[in-house]
Order: structure tokens, then C-alpha cells, then sequence
């Protein structure tokens, strides 16, 4: 007897210990949190996680709070002190423990003007910077430098790239910024061009007007396009010339890639074909991708 009664002890441990997991397993899933859009002001998933909890449960003990979230209080309260630096989070202190509430989310308003405090210093130091850190470049032999760039985000380089520019840009235009790399940031280069008195130059293939692509005030100032028609020259991706760089980007197959070559006298070369083409092409109205 007492041997069937042991038996079933060992048969009864694992199905126990099977619904516990199960069990943890359910609470897991009921409070797990889906991404908010925090990331956009600086939040790791961690700390997005920890807010969202906190907003959604009110006060709660790190006890509380690592019990809720999975995680060990080391790394809780790592969390917890950046959310509090952060102002997303206050502590409230008693006589038996400490609790933490998020800080109501009207409070992201002043997250977003800390990040642009921080956006503006770091390009204010940018200058110097990079003075300081092109001196540890050790001097090259070659005259030629060659980058390739994949993406969405190597899209982004090239044409922030062509801010740097001392001379005019010139170029062939194929595709539309806000097409290529989103409007936010399309109009934030074009405001750019307007600040640093940038002129660019542009030679298209299409014949159409598209007036409302941008918003931002005296662009057309800088910026001229010229009509060819296809039958003279087909134009299948965007180039960009200026100083000594000679850059394009192309869509294949859904794959965004480009190159930029860094050569005075293949840059030299192009601005000549460039300006051969520019002479017997013809006014085309205000559109493009150097737009």
C-alpha cells in the first residue's frame, strides 16, 4: 500500500510541476505589454516596458514590479534610476518600502525638448569634432575613396552627404526624396540646402510640375531642373557631382544601393557631361529628386 501511495507521490510531482509552468506561462502572456511608439523618444524595450507597467498599474514596490516584468531587481532598478533621470518615473518613499509611479505622459513633452537640447549641442560640437578626429586619419596614398551604401538609412548618407558641399550640386534625378527617404526627413535636407545657401542643379527626363512636394520657404531659390527627353538620354537612377565627389544611388529589384566615389578627376569629367546635356536640355518646371 504504502509503495502505490509512493508511486503516485512520484507520478503527481511532474503533473504539478507541468501546470505550475503553465500556469506562469498564462500570467506572462496576460501582461505582456505591446510596443507603444516609445522608442522614438529614447526608450529601450526594457524601459518602455517598465513605464508602460507602471502607467498601467499604478504605484508599485520593485518587488511588485520584477515579479510583474520577469526581471531581477538588478536590472529593475537600473531601469527604474534611468526612468527617473529621464523624468518618466517618480519615487515615493514611506516608513516600510519605496514605490514607483510613471510620471503622467504629458511629461514626453519635455522629454522631446531635453532631446533637442542635447541635438543641439552635439551639432554645435560637431565642427570641432570632426576637425579633432579627421587629424588621427593617417594620410593615404590613394587619390580615389570609395563607399558603397545599402538601404533606406544608406540612402539617408548619401544625401546628407551632398550638405557638405562647397559648390553647387549637379546631378541627374530618376527618383523623389520624399519617395526615396520619407517626406520628415526629405524636408529637413531642403531646409538645409535653404540655411547653407546650397544651389543645385538637376537634369530629368520627366516633364512634370509638382509644385506642393515641399513646404519650405525660398527653396526654388536654390534649386533649377532642366528637361531631356528620354530619347537623347534615358536616366535610370539619381546622380549627385559636386566638389570632388561623384555619387548615384539606384532601386533594383526592391533593393536600394549607391555608391559614392570620392576622385577630383572622375568628378571633373562628369560636371563636363553634366554641363554638355544641361546646354541642350530645356527648362522643366519645379520637380525632382534633388528636390
Amino acid at each position: 500500500m504504502s509503495t502505490e501511495k509512493n508511486n503516485n507521490g512520484y507520478l503527481l510531482f511532474p503533473i504539478l510541476s507541468a501546470i505550475i509552468k503553465l500556469v506562469k506561462l498564462l500570467f506572462s502572456m496576460a501582461n505582456k505589454i505591446e510596443p507603444t511608439g516609445l522608442a522614438a523618444f529614447g526608450l529601450s524595450p526594457r524601459q518602455e516596458s517598465v513605464y508602460v507597467s507602471l502607467l498601467a498599474g499604478g504605484p508599485m514596490t520593485p518587488l511588485q514590479l520584477s515579479r510583474q516584468s520577469g526581471l531581477n531587481r538588478t536590472t529593475l532598478y537600473r531601469i527604474l534610476d534611468s526612468l527617473l533621470e529621464m523624468g518618466l518615473a517618480e519615487k515615493m518613499l514611506d516608513r516600510k518600502s519605496a514605490r514607483y509611479t510613471a510620471s503622467p505622459p504629458d511629461r514626453l513633452d519635455f522629454r522631446i525638448t531635453r532631446m533637442e537640447a542635447d541635438v543641439a549641442r552635439a551639432r554645435e560640437a560637431l565642427p570641432g569634432l570632426i576637425t579633432r578626429l579627421s587629424a588621427l586619419t593617417p594620410p593615404t596614398a590613394s587619390p580615389t575613396r570609395v563607399l558603397h551604401y545599402r538601404g533606406r538609412e544608406g540612402l539617408k548618407q548619401i544625401l546628407y552627404h551632398t550638405l557638405e558641399s562647397k559648390t553647387e550640386v549637379i546631378g541627374f534625378g530618376y527618383g523623389n526624396w520624399n519617395d526615396g527617404v520619407g517626406r520628415i526627413f526629405a524636408e529637413k535636407l531642403r531646409s538645409r540646402v535653404v540655411e547653407r545657401r546650397i544651389r543645385a542643379r538637376e537634369i530629368l527626363n520627366s516633364t512634370e510640375s509638382v509644385k506642393s512636394f515641399t513646404r519650405v520657404p525660398d527653396y526654388f531659390k536654390y534649386y533649377q531642373n532642366r528637361f531631356i527627353d528620354p530619347k537623347i538620354l534615358t536616366i535610370t537612377h539619381d546622380t549627385y557631382i559636386y566638389d570632388d565627389v561623384f555619387a548615384f544611388y539606384h532601386f533594383f529589384r526592391g533593393d536600394i544601393f549607391g555608391v559614392e566615389m570620392v576622385n577630383s578627376e572622375i568628378t571633373r569629367t562628369q560636371k563636363q557631361i553634366f554641363d554638355i546635356i544641361w546646354e541642350i536640355a530645356r527648362p522643366s518646371g519645379k520637380s525632382g529628386s534633388i528636390t
